[in-house]
């Protein structure tokens, strides 16, 4: 059976690595990038079956990621962001994220 390969993008290292160690825990496959440009690079030579992505990212923010990834590819993708306004949510949405989930979040 396939393992299922989640990538998480986000420039906060601490953050990214605590999501990975949970996923990881649960039998995903985790990759990790900590900015935009590494998130395109690694979405081009793995297959990703879900995107954990941060908005607010240095090279590439988080909306060109997504753009990006919805010129070639259709995985579901879910913003983690610390933007929390009505304005981030529906704009993250609209450019073609799956859902939006702001920080900051306690891992159980």
């Amino acid at each position: 059976m396939k393992s299922i390969s989640i990538l998480v993008a986000d420039d906060e290292e601490e953050i990214a690595n605590l999501i990975a160690i949970h996923l990881e825990k649960e039998g995903y496959r985790v990759f990790k990038a900590l900015d935009g440009e590494e998130a395109i690079a690694v979405i081009q030579t793995q297959s990703i079956d879900l995107v954990i992505l941060d908005i607010m990212m240095p090279k590439l923010d988080g909306y060109e990621v997504t753009r990006n990834i919805r010129e070639q590819h259709n995985m579901p993708i879910i913003f983690l962001s610390a933007k929390t306004s009505d304005f981030d949510k529906v704009h993250g949405l609209v450019i073609g994220a799956d859902d939006y989930m702001t920080k900051s979040f306690t891992p159980i």
